[in-house]
């Protein structure tokens, strides 16, 4: 098994004291709360990051010069929006997100949880409403809504986009889709805890990644890119971890580990649609409840998302 250990048990994820409020899972110890650091040490930390993976980037041919520093602006700026939104949300910078249905409903945002059609993984629509697709396992519904938050703390138009899963693995490389995928990455799982957890001159091993990805609610691979992303795993430990993880090692992993999901209301839904309070007595909630027909616009808004 790539990444694995003879003892079956990961080293440990960080080379650094441990804090109060740290916790070990499985001989990895992942941050709890990191309160005490200040917002600039975190700014100047990230903008570090992402400056290095630019420079990165930016190597690998004259002619890709002006994308890829485009591609590195919009992801930038989408991740400062998801640590702003943290700051502003009282959230801790580092720590994961239990529910993100409860943080973004307690920031005032109207969520829709409901059967979407194969392909399609949420939207953001005027309002605005977020959108989940309720078919999708709960990693995938978690990032799904936090990049619909992205959308809407980043202002983008309220236009009606649909989100495939083709936008959020980044094969959709507009700015907004960039910004919306990079504000989901950071809020999900901070850049500050990536650089907490990584240890100094090595790669993360499987065991590692399917921990900190329990433990912050994020897929595997969105956890390993992660690592990629802030320059803490290499080509070659890439490769071959995705290609352990294309082969669903992860999942054998994740139950020799012992580990277990974040306690989110996606994904254990009973009830579905799913709607917010403020919805579930709006002309939308009586629409998709199938108490009311909807007028022509609405219609072909629904008919857009739903199928």
């Amino acid at each position: 098994m790539v990444g694995s250990h003879s003892g079956g048990k990961p080293d440990a994820a960080v080379a650094r004291t441990r804090r109060p409020g740290d916790q070990n899972v499985a001989g990895i110890v992942v941050p709890g709360r990191a309160a005490d650091r200040r917002d600039d040490e975190l700014d100047a930390g990230a903008t570090e990051v992402g400056e290095r993976g630019a420079r990165r980037r930016l190597t690998r041919g004259p002619g890709r010069l002006a994308s890829c520093a485009v591609v590195s602006l919009h992801r930038n700026r989408g991740a400062k929006r998801a640590r702003e939104t943290r700051a502003e949300l009282g959230l801790d910078p580092a720590a994961p997100l239990p529910c993100l249905l409860d943080c973004v409903e307690r920031a005032g945002f109207r969520v829709v949880v409901t059967r979407m059609p194969d392909g399609v993984a949420g939207a953001c629509t005027a309002g605005p409403v977020l959108w989940v697709n309720a078919n999708e396992a709960r990693v995938r519904q978690r990032f799904t809504l936090a990049h619909e938050l992205g959308h809407a703390w980043c202002q983008h138009d309220g236009g009606l986009v649909v989100d495939s899963f083709a936008t959020l693995s980044g094969k959709v490389t507009t700015p907004r889709e960039i910004e919306a995928n990079a504000f989901a990455a950071e809020l999900l799982i901070p850049g500050v805890a990536i650089d907490e957890l990584a240890r100094p001159g090595r790669n993360p091993t499987l065991d590692e990644v399917v921990v900190i990805a329990a433990h912050y609610g994020t897929s595997a691979s969105m956890t390993l890119y992660r690592f990629k992303q802030s320059d803490h795993a290499d080509d070659a430990c890439v490769a071959a971890l995705t290609a352990a993880i294309e082969a669903r090692e992860h999942h054998a992993a994740s139950k020799r580990l012992g580990c277990a999901p974040l306690a989110d209301r996606l994904g254990t839904l009973d009830e579905l649609p799913y709607l917010s309070e403020p919805l579930r007595e709006s002309r939308l909630g009586a629409v998709l409840r199938g108490d009311a027909e909807a007028e022509p616009a609405l219609a072909t808004a629904i008919a857009r998302l739903l199928g």
